[in-house]
């Protein structure tokens, strides 16, 4: 943790609304793309953000620097992410955009220029595909892959902002990987 960040939690305690308006600004992009990737909405991420940094407001007093300050921010989205699609009883899967045939082009494309469109759509394609197969994984597989592989955070990170120990991490991890390895089977290359 930064000195800055220190200072801040130290004044945003005692009541500094500018300070904690100053750490809500070095994490807000953080905790709304991890919103995002654990919701997979833009729409329930933005609603579940003023909850966060509510509850990360009310819950400030009782920060004791004994994690790193982003860890319990991570801790605190990962939880009212769960709490939310829990209380909506819903998963959401999303499913890739089917791709509608273009009129004839007007002109003929290069063909190093056609490849990379080719390749580009194809690359959009596979990752539409993954992120519905992460989407139908249970809600703590899903936060540990989303940690792990798109928020690049070590296992004892994942740990500690999850609040489970380090072998339950890592057996979500697999299960979820085994799962996806499953689901995404018929799109690999042999």
């Amino acid at each position: 943790m930064t000195e800055k960040e220190i200072t801040l939690v130290r004044l945003a305690q005692k009541g500094d609304a500018r300070a904690f308006g100053e750490l809500v600004a070095l994490h807000d992009s953080q905790v709304m793309n991890l919103a995002i990737s654990l919701l997979g909405s833009k729409e329930d991420a933005a609603d579940v953000y003023q909850e966060i940094f509510i509850k990360v407001f009310k819950a400030l007093d009782n920060y004791r620097f004994e994690s790193e300050l982003s860890t319990w921010l991570y801790r605190i989205t990962v939880n009212t992410c769960l709490s939310f699609r829990k209380s909506r009883g819903r998963q959401q899967i999303f499913f890739p955009k089917s791709i509608e045939s273009d009129p004839e082009p007007l002109y003929d494309k290069p063909d190093d220029v056609q490849y990379e469109a080719d390749s580009n759509l194809l690359q959009n394609e596979m990752s539409n595909i993954v992120k519905a197969a992460i989407e139908t994984l249970p809600p703590q597989q899903k936060a540990v892959v989303i940690l792990r592989h798109y928020q690049d955070k070590k296992i004892r990170e994942i740990a500690e902002i999850m609040e489970l120990n380090e072998g339950t991490v890592k057996g979500y991890l697999f299960r979820a990987m085994q799962t996806l390895k499953d689901k995404l089977e018929p799109y690999m290359l042999n």
